[in-house]
This record gives structure tokens, C-alpha cells and sequence, in this order.
């Protein structure tokens, strides 16, 4: 909803808002995008503002007010990644950053501002949730950008109507970048409730595939989203539902031909059949999938198939077979370098061992396990 100034602002700010150059009140304008209660950093503020000198602009903002200071506890709500100094943020008092939008719109300025700050927190989001997908322990160093990456997703959400309205291919494709560099942080942080961008992605892509629907880029995001979701709803207790999009994601990936996500989509599917105590169902899964992952040469894939196998093994009650896939995976998670990996399974391995009433070799993988899981910083593991 866009901010009617009151003639009070006007007078209150406007003072201090025409004592500005014509580039500082375009800058100032530009302020009004950013999400209520934020904190923004240089580089957020150079890349939205593409002005010659934006810090000379800044301070000019700071001198009339305009512009304030973050303090440390608005910056860092956590701690910090090093005991380094980290770079100033800066904010506004709310009513301060209202006027500012308003004015943003009533200039015209609102879209292109708005495609701009998008394409600026999409990029944001990708360098936490998607480069370190495997390190959500270090997701909260970057916690001050989080407030505009939500903002950015609950707008885009409105506008496009869950992805769905006769909107422009270069609005539904920010939406598609957005969901595709935000989807771990909705599964992993169940409790934001963000799983309505997964839906809105997935039908954007949609949308966009009825005027390409040969479009390999396209064909992988619909079959990313729909796992993902898959996910999603098999975490929220909505098995059979979760189980209906895993097997549409089979579907694009038999199109595909595309043997890695087919093995994804299969453990994920296998996992649904497991939660449920179709062990032997999953079971079958799982070493369809194993197959895809010996055929396409993917360790990784692999490792965790192995895994899932053992599992499902275990808690049918054939423990020494377990042991054996979860020997063979720690063997590929070791070669790969993944300690989490690596941990979990020797984790396995020692549980196994313990059901078996074989306490000392137990101990032996539980001590091997210990070290590994302090190293990645795995506190519920270790």
C-alpha cells in the first residue's frame, strides 16, 4: 500500500528534504524502498542509488538527518562472523522512510527503483542461501540483510498475484531468480512460513513454459520447486500431498532425461515412504535410485542414497547390511571431503554397532564422529 504523506510530514521533513541537491533528493527518494526497520550497508545504498559519488551523498543525507547511523544491536541482532570491525550500516525512523516512499512514488520512480532493488537482494540471498547452502550455521553472520530479502519476497508475492497474473517475462523471471536463491533458507527455516514463494515460483515457471516450453532452464527450476515443496509439505505432516509433487518432479526429470534429479526425486519420495513405515516401499526407491547414481557417475548423490539404504535397512532390523551401505558411503563422503557427511555416517555406523550390543565399536565410531562434528560446528550432532 503506498504511504499518503500527511501535509505534517511535509512540513517537518521538507525543510530538510529541499535543502538538498537534485541528485540527493533522488537518492533520498530511493531510500523509500528499502523494507520498514532495515539497515543498509554502502554497497546496497551505490548500487541502488548509480550516482558519481555516493558517498558524498550519504554524508549529505546523514548532515540533514535524513539519514542516521545504524547502532551495533540493529546491526548485529547476532554475533558477528570475526572479531573484526564490521562495515557502518546505516537507517531511518519509520516515518522518515514512509515520507521517502511516498515521494518515490508520486516522482514516477517506484518500478524501476523496485526492479533495482530486487535484482540487488536476490544476489544478496543467493550469497548466503545458495553459496552456502551446505553452512546454514553461518547464514546468521549475514542476518542484517534479512529483513529486505523477506520484504522482497512478500512484495514480489503481492505483485504477482502467487505468480500467476498476465504479468511482463522480466517480472516472472525476478520471481524465479528469487525463489531459486532463497528455497533453502524456506526449507531449513521452516518457521519463517515462507513456503508461499516456493508456490509462487513454481507457478511463474509455469507460466513462462507455455511460451517455451522446450526451455531446459525452465523445465529444472519447475523440478527444483516442486521437490522443494515436496519437502515442504512432507515436513508439515502432508505426506500424500508431498508424495503427489515428488512425483510430478519425476515427471520433468524422465523429460529431462536427467539421471541425478531423477535420484534425488527418488530418495525424496522414498523418504515420504519411510516417514510413513512403508519401509520396504522406500527401500524399493531408494535402490532405483542407487542405480541412476551408479549410471551417472554423481558420488555425492550416491553417498546419500547409501545412507538413506542403511537407514531404511536398520530400521528394518538387518543392522550388519546397514553397516555395509554406511561403510560404503563413508568411504564417498570421506573421498569428497564432506565432513557433515562424514560425521552423520560414522554417527550411523556407531548407533548400528550399539543396537547390536557391540558397545566398544560403538565407541570407536561415536569417538571418530565427535571431532568431526565440533569441526563443522554441528552442536545437535555432537
Amino acid at each position: 500500500m503506498d504511504f499518503q504523506r500527511p501535509r505534517a510530514l511535509d512540513v517537518v521533513f521538507g525543510r530538510s528534504y529541499n535543502s538538498l541537491s537534485d541528485e540527493e533528493k533522488r537518492c533520498f527518494r530511493i531510500l523509500g524502498i528499502f523494507a520498514p526497520g532495515s539497515t543498509v550497508d554502502d554497497a546496497a545504498l551505490a548500487a541502488l542509488w548509480r550516482t558519481d559519488d555516493p558517498v558524498a551523498v550519504r554524508k549529505a543525507l546523514l548532515r540533514s538527518a535524513l539519514l542516521g547511523r545504524a547502532s551495533k544491536s540493529q546491526v548485529q541482532p547476532v554475533p558477528a562472523a570475526d572479531d573484526e570491525e564490521q562495515p557502518p550500516r546505516y537507517t531511518q525512523h519509520g516515518l522518515l522512510r514512509a515520507y521517502a516512499r511516498a515521494l518515490l512514488t508520486d516522482h514516477g520512480e517506484f518500478d524501476a527503483t523496485f526492479n533495482a532493488y530486487a535484482d540487488c537482494f536476490t544476489a544478496r540471498a543467493h550469497a548466503v542461501y545458495g553459496d552456502l547452502a551446505d553452512k546454514p550455521e553461518q547464514w546468521h553472520h549475514h542476518a542484517a540483510d534479512l529483513p529486505d530479502i523477506t520484504a522482497l519476497g512478500d512484495v514480489l508475492l503481492e505483485r504477482t498475484t502467487n505468480g500467476t497474473i498476465a504479468g511482463t517475462t522480466n517480472d516472472l523471471q525476478r520471481v524465479i531468480s528469487f525463489v531459486y536463491s532463497t528455497y533453502n533458507y524456506v526449507h531449513r527455516r521452516m518457521e519463517a512460513g515462507k513456503w508461499p514463494w516456493l508456490e509462487m515460483g513454481l507457478n511463474a515457471v509455469r507460466t513462462l513454459r507455455k511460451g517455451n516450453p522446450d526451455d531446459e532452464t525452465f523445465i529444472r527450476r519447475e523440478g527444483l520447486f516442486l521437490n522443494e515443496l515436496g519437502l515442504v509439505w512432507h515436513t508439515l505432516g502432508e505426506s500424500r500431498k508431498a508424495l503427489e509433487l515428488h512425483e510430478q518432479a519425476l515427471v520433468v526429470d524422465l523429460l529431462l532425461g536427467d539421471q541425478s534429479s531423477e535420484a534425488t526425486t527418488l530418495n525424496n519420495i522414498g523418504h515420504v515412504w519411510f516417514g510413513l513405515g512403508e519401509l520396504r516401499r522406500a527401500l524399493g526407491f531408494y535402490e532405483r535410485a542407487l542405480t541412476l547414481d551408479l549410471a551417472s557417475g554423481d558420488h555425492g548423490s550416491r553417498a546419500i542414497t547409501l545412507i538413506n539404504i542403511g537407514l531404511t535397512l536398520s530400521a528394518l532390523g538387518e543392522k550388519h547390511q546397514a553397516i555395509e551401505y554406511y561403510e560404503q558411503a563413508l568411504t564417498l563422503t570421506r573421498a569428497a571431503g564432506d565432513l557433515g557427511g562424514e560425521a552423520a555416517t560414522l554417527n550411523n555406523i556407531g548407533l548400528a554397532w550399539s543396537e547390536l550390543g557391540e558397545k566398544r565399536q560403538a565407541i570407536e565410531y561415536y569417538e571418530q564422529a565427535l571431532p568431526v562434528f565440533r569441526t563443522v560446528g554441528d552442536r545437535v550432532g555432537e
